[in-house]
This record gives structure tokens, C-alpha cells and sequence, in this order.
């Protein structure tokens, strides 16, 4: 594995983290919406 593999690999995990990261705010804040109606 070269090093701009490894560093595209990074990118991806990284990428991948923070589409998590949205996907939990996003929840929270429609969780947080639901319970104030």
C-alpha cells in the first residue's frame, strides 16, 4: 500500500465520521423539536 493510498484511505474514514457525526446531530435536533411540540 503506497502512502497517497493510505492517505486516501484517511480522507475516506474521515469522511465517513463525519457523515455520522451529521446523521446524530440531525437526529438530536428532530428529537429535540419532537419534544418541545
Amino acid at each position: 500500500m503506497t502512502s497517497s493510498e493510505m492517505v486516501e484511505d484517511d480522507a475516506a474514514v474521515e469522511a465517513e465520521r463525519q457523515r455520522k457525526a451529521d446523521v446524530m446531530a440531525a437526529s438530536a435536533k428532530a428529537r429535540a423539536t419532537n419534544a418541545q411540540a
